[in-house]
């Protein structure tokens, strides 16, 4: 650990940088994707903010303390003394850091949210893209706004158009919502339409692994006869699920997960990865057939989302602490908030094998407020919780929507739980564990090398054989994803 090297774990960062005059009166924002970890920001010699996990994305206002028109110093202090997880984390600034300017009219942080849905159900029924707008007014006077939206399909070609006009409040937040139906071209259509809302005749083009067709939504914001701001969020065309009997469902049909769980660092490369890497490996993986990502066991590097949303790989999104105190909460809503109009992530992980509290009642109560905040930012996609435990209802288990299974195979464990909780949908979240070493194709204990002919797994884990053997005649268990993807450390 970290307070092992005290003279390591201590780090100071400084950036001198000149801001423009005419920057003055704009909103300025410093933005960190992730640094690890518990963080002292200070611009110009003024505290700005204190952040200590190392996972998460954070942002501070620094408009009141910026100089515009001079020279401005930001200086954080990264402390990696103690640990958030068991395994290696690295640390410092190891992911991007933005520096955001904005008018004093603008869109929200993370104020856009785009989803679809489908009529009855069914891909082949109306699309309904859902638009949610967060305006934000940085000033004394209230004004009027008009939020327009377009959507352009993955063709480069525009979709359609809506409009909202609304009157906003001085130093107040203001959600607009808007959104579209897209009506297979040929079909007749006479919809009447909510305020903000068009209807356009537009066959959907769905999003898939196979097939990784993105939309970009083009949102602006108009005050005073003037675009004052201006975002393009892209996204995709499709809905998920979990069935009780069928397993995973994408695009509303039956879609076998076949991923892999994996650390966020790269072997020989460390925690800091250039984002041509977080390419290079979804790539990799899709080659040998895998088309579903386990970001274990924290949230990712947004570059790690945005290649599996262009390349096509499903994405079980994991939080790190498990916690309802206002502090892990707040983490947890930026975390979803940031990551929800991306296509590729299909369920939200709350934990991981949470020992100490997986079967008591305190365990049960913080999941279901967890879960229920998810729900309220996000209505699209289903929760689960990564349970290291066997045939075990009592606490995480029996609150979390989807049960998620860390190794345990077996007629006396997935089979006996099923048949007593047969409503509640299953994933194999952490699976197999097979140890091997490259190109050794016997055991050889004195050199510590282990067979690759897929013969050696942990104590409480399978082979890749076993576990894939009881699962592949089990719709309802979804498929998994098998420890590891990668090599890590």
């Amino acid at each position: 650990l970290g307070h092992d090297f005290p003279s390591n774990s201590v780090a100071w960062y400084r950036r001198t940088f000149e801001l423009p005059k005419e920057d003055s009166g704009k909103r300025l924002w410093l933005e960190f994707d992730g640094a690890f970890r518990d963080c002292e920001i200070f611009v110009n010699g003024w505290f700005i903010g204190h952040h200590e996990s190392g996972y998460g994305s954070f942002r501070y206002d620094i408009t009141d303390v910026a100089d515009c028109g001079g020279k401005n110093v930001v200086a954080v202090k990264v402390n990696a003394s103690e640990s958030e997880g068991w395994f290696y984390e690295g640390a410092g600034i190891y992911r991007h850091a933005w520096l955001v300017k904005t008018a004093p009219v603008a869109i929200a942080p993370d104020g856009i949210f785009v989803y679809s849905q489908f009529k009855n159900n069914a891909p082949e029924g109306m699309a309904e893209i859902h638009i949610q707008t967060q305006l934000h007014n940085w000033q004394d006077n209230s004004v009027a706004a008009t939020v327009k939206c377009e959507i352009i399909s993955p063709d480069g070609k525009s979709v359609g158009k809506t409009e909202k006009k609304l009157d906003l409040k001085s130093w107040a937040d203001q959600q607009v919502e808007s959104g579209f139906y897209l009506i297979r071209e040929g079909e007749l259509f006479d919809i009447e339409t909510p305020i903000g809302w068009n209807a356009v005749s537009h066959t959907p083009i769905l999003w898939s692994p196979e097939s990784p067709k993105l939309y970009k939504l083009v949102t602006k914001v108009e005050s005073d006869g003037k675009v004052v701001d201006r975002q393009e969020t892209e996204f995709g065309i499709r809905t998920v699920g979990f069935d009780k009997d069928k397993g995973f469902l994408l695009n509303g049909k039956p879609y076998l997960l076949k991923g892999t769980c994996n650390h966020q660092d790269m072997a020989g490369v460390g925690a800091a990865l250039p984002d041509a890497l977080q390419y290079f490996r979804i790539a990799k993986l899709k080659e040998v057939g895998i088309n579903a990502y386990r970001t274990s066991h924290n949230p990712p590097t947004p570059e790690l989302l945005a290649a599996c949303d262009h390349l096509g790989m499903l994405v079980m999104d994991e939080n790190r602490l498990l916690g309802s105190d206002p502090l892990h909460l707040t983490w947890f809503e930026e975390f979803v908030r940031r990551d929800r109009n991306h296509p590729s992530v299909a369920i939200w992980s709350l934990g991981n094998e949470e020992f100490a509290v997986q079967g008591t009642p305190s365990g049960a109560r913080v999941t279901t407020t967890m879960q229920d905040l998810v729900k309220r930012l996000d209505p699209t996609r289903p929760v689960t919780c990564n349970a290291a435990v066997g045939d075990d209802f009592p606490g995480i288990n029996e609150a979390v929507e989807v049960r998620g299974w860390s190794y345990h195979i077996g007629t006396n464990n997935m089979d006996a739980y099923h048949a007593a909780h047969p409503n509640q949908p299953n994933v194999g979240s952490e699976q197999g564990s097979t140890v091997s070493t490259r190109g050794i194709y016997t055991n050889d204990a004195a050199r510590g090398y282990v067979s690759a002919y897929d013969d050696n797994a942990q104590p409480w884990s399978n082979t890749a054989e076993q576990w894939w053997s009881f699962f592949a005649p089990r719709p309802w268990l979804s498929g998994g994803f098998i420890w590891t993807g990668f090599d890590y450390r």
